[in-house]
């Protein structure tokens, strides 16, 4: 499995250091078959320092499998999970997310998701991130809702989304939520077409990031963008 790695330098000419920011959180990508996938908090750091290191290991996820949200600000909490497999179905057969695997090669470059249960749920994706004082466990990163019958095809995208937040609103994002829109300018990596570590750097006085040149695998995200157009593939 590859390791992927993010820098983030955060610039601060404010005093006391870090003042205006409350902390840095973000978001992966995934790969499915459903328009009304969503994108979930992945992870949200409050300590935050002026060098951060993001690491995960691309290809080691899960899919979890849980009942429906109550709104979209509520994170999710309790979920049944399980291995994410290349080349498997997985069919859930009770509300509470247990099911069976199948050899399924009609779709060799996905997983598939079945809801045979009686109740809508929903389905997603969880990875692990090594980041300050994040607990070492896999954290939901998308969403979605399933009805009795759907089924989800998901595979797997090394791009992440990352934001500081600057504001008492952004303070308040919990991880496992729901956020469609960016709430401030963000940044986006695509670690796969990375040819090395990435590198970029946050100005905490202007509210703007930059990174350097020759890193086309980085893109920026404005205040107000729709985070599912940048969280799919």
């Amino acid at each position: 499995m590859a390791l992927h790695k993010v820098v983030v330098s955060v610039k601060d000419d404010a005093a006391p250091p870090l003042s205006d920011v409350f902390g840095i959180y973000g978001f992966k990508a995934a790969s499915d078959n459903r328009p009304d996938a969503r994108p979930v908090v992945w992870f949200f750091e409050p300590d935050i320092q002026t060098h951060i290191e993001l690491e995960w290991e691309g290809s080691d996820e899960e899919i979890y499998v849980t009942k429906p949200r109550r709104k979209d600000s509520d994170p999710i909490s309790s979920y049944s999970k399980h291995k994410f497999r290349y080349r498997q179905k997985f069919v859930v057969e009770n509300s509470s997310g247990g099911g069976e695997y199948f050899h399924n090669e009609e779709n060799p470059t996905h997983m598939e998701v079945l809801n045979s249960s009686d109740k809508k749920l929903r389905f997603g994706l969880a990875a692990k991130v090594n980041l300050g004082s994040q607990p070492d466990d896999f954290c939901p990163y998308c969403e979605n809702v399933a009805e009795r019958g759907a089924t989800t095809s998901f595979r797997l995208v090394e791009k992440v989304i990352l934001f500081i937040a600057q504001s008492s609103a952004e303070a308040n994002v919990k991880q496992g939520s729901i956020v469609a829109n960016a709430l401030s300018s963000g940044v986006v990596v695509d670690a796969a077409a990375a040819e090395d570590d990435t590198y970029v750097t946050f100005d905490s006085a202007t509210g703007e990031w930059d990174w350097e040149d020759g890193q086309p695998w980085v893109g920026g995200i404005d205040e107000g963008d729709d985070l599912t157009h940048f969280a799919r593939a």
